[in-house]
């Protein structure tokens, strides 16, 4: 006979007890005790695990109707979940000093009546002096992300207009001519790759602030020092070079270094790392050839002490640039080798008839 079968004894599971409530395992009693154990008493007559059963919360007294099956997963009483939430809230919510704050840090003042961080609110831009109307959690999470945030319309379009000189030098830096449609850096342009002369359509941030050519011809893996130093826009860009210090989730402490470009991000993806859990061990600025080409040598020293993390997420991908701290690094001394590599490189025949950039450009 199966467990459950209406012709044998089926005792219950936690006591022992015979006497099972229907379609469960249990007795009434030890139901009874799991509600109890989840903060309820029971008022109401139990049908079957899935019916709601009228209960009262021990917490706060107010009524509701759990059913057996949600609180052996862990429910709880609705209301006092809900009471908690409203206490967290209220904890996160930010006051008019703390909204004043926070719309300073991107130029503008607060000039209308303050009620939450979700509803609109008027300020004046310090820069034009437009009107406009921001909401301060939606810049407040862009500012804790690391991301550039403006609130002002035409700050933000002027921010993301240029010369269309400057386009058409920045589309040839990247190995493609430039040829119509450019507004702003979020729409799309047309260019035609001077490799293929394939002509397409590209968003124009990807060509202009990432570098990134033509699909067909363009060598995947821009950030590396002898494609950069064929692409002098990019490689004069300022960026940085870091090193953060974490712990796995077994304790284990390993180090991350990594590079960054400050048109791209700022420095968010320090504010990232830290965020993640990480200590900042050391930063150096530099120009982004330099800081890929310093990032090239630090990889070969740290080779013998590779790390991989148990959590692969938290560092974006970025996993494989890990290592034990076995081995100290003194970026100052790998940003001036590379310097050392990169003249060399620009004087070898080789890379002086390849490279658009100088010496003298490139400390300009």
């Amino acid at each position: 006979m199966k467990y459950g079968d209406p012709e044998t004894v089926n005792p219950c599971r936690l006591c022992g007890n015979a006497e099972t409530a229907q379609g469960v395992s249990w007795c009434l009693p030890c139901i009874e005790s799991i509600f109890f154990d989840a903060g309820f008493r029971m008022l109401g007559k139990f049908v079957n695990r899935m019916a709601g059963i009228a209960c009262e919360c021990l917490t706060c007294g107010r009524r509701s109707t759990p059913c057996l099956m949600n609180v052996k997963k862990g429910s709880g009483c609705i209301e006092c979940a809900k009471d908690e939430a409203a206490r967290r809230n209220r904890l996160r919510r930010l006051t008019e000093q703390e909204a004043r704050e926070s719309l300073a840090l991107i130029g503008i003042e607060l000039r209308g009546l303050y009620e939450n961080a979700t509803n609109l609110v008027e300020g004046r831009c310090q820069r034009c002096g437009d009107l406009v109307k921001v909401k301060v959690g939606k810049i407040r999470a862009k500012l804790n992300n690391g991301e550039t945030a403006y609130g002002c319309r035409r700050c933000y379009l002027s921010a993301r207009t240029l010369p269309l000189k400057e386009v058409k030098e920045r589309c040839a830096a990247a190995g493609s001519e430039y040829l119509s449609g450019f507004t702003t850096i979020r729409n799309k342009i047309r260019v035609r790759c001077l490799t293929c002369g394939r002509e397409r359509t590209r968003r124009a941030s990807d060509i202009l602030i990432l570098g990134n050519g033509c699909w067909f011809c363009m060598p995947r893996n821009i950030y590396n020092s002898k494609k950069l130093i064929r692409a002098p826009f990019l490689a004069n860009q300022p960026s940085f070079l870091y090193i953060f210090e974490f712990s796995d989730s077994d304790g284990t402490v390993f180090r991350k270094y990594g590079v960054g470009r400050i048109e791209v991000r700022g420095e968010g993806r320090l504010r990232t790392h830290q965020r993640n859990g990480g200590s900042l061990i050391d930063v150096r600025h530099a120009d982004l050839l330099t800081v890929v080409a310093a990032e090239e040598l630090i990889r070969k020293s740290v080779s013998r002490w590779s790390y991989i993390p148990a959590n692969k997420d938290f560092t974006r991908g970025g996993y494989t640039e890990c290592y034990t701290p076995d081995i100290d690094l003194d970026l100052d001394a790998f940003i001036e080798a590379a310097g050392r590599l990169i003249q060399k490189m620009i004087s070898t025949e080789d890379g002086s008839d390849r490279s658009a950039l100088s010496g003298a450009e490139r400390f300009d």
